[in-house]
C-alpha cells in the first residue's frame, strides 16, 4: 500500500478514539490549526432578488446588501452553468442553507459572492433594492 496515507494525518486531527484524555488537559486553550475563532459567524444570503438580466441583489445576514452581475461568470461557466445563460432560467435563484441556489442545484457561496460585492464597492449596510 505505497502511498496511503490514513485520514487522521490528511486532516490533521485526531479521531476521538486515537486520542489519550490525559493529553487533552495540555492542549485547553490552544487554537486549533485552521480552526474557526469563536467569535467567527458563517455569512448567509437572508434575501435574494432579481433585478433582471444576470444580476441579482442579495442581502446577507450581517446586515450588509448590493447588487452584482453574473454575466462574466455565467458567460465563462461549464456545464452546470450552462442553464443559467437563459436570463429566465437565471431568474429562478432561490436560497438554499443560505446560499443562492438554482434548480439543477448550482449555487453561489455567500461568502465569495459578499467578497465581490465588496470588491467592487458595491456593499452597503441595509441597503433595498
Amino acid at each position: 500500500m505505497a502511498g496511503f496515507v490514513p485520514a487522521i494525518y490528511v486532516f490533521g486531527r485526531p479521531r476521538a478514539k486515537d486520542v489519550d484524555p490525559r493529553s487533552l488537559s495540555r492542549l485547553r486553550g490552544r487554537a486549533e490549526v485552521g480552526a474557526l475563532p469563536q467569535n467567527s459567524t458563517m455569512i448567509k444570503v437572508t434575501k435574494i432578488k432579481h433585478l433582471g438580466g444576470h444580476r441579482l441583489h442579495a442581502t446577507f445576514s450581517d446586515g450588509t446588501a448590493g447588487e452584482h452581475d453574473f454575466s462574466v461568470l455565467v458567460a465563462e461557466a461549464g456545464p452546470m452553468g450552462e442553464p443559467l445563460r437563459d436570463p429566465k432560467y437565471f431568474a429562478r435563484v432561490f436560497l438554499e442553507d443560505g446560499a443562492p441556489t438554482w434548480p439543477n442545484s448550482f449555487d453561489m457561496d455567500p461568502e465569495w459572492l459578499r467578497r465581490e460585492i465588496e470588491a467592487t464597492g458595491g456593499l452597503a449596510r441595509d441597503a433595498v433594492p
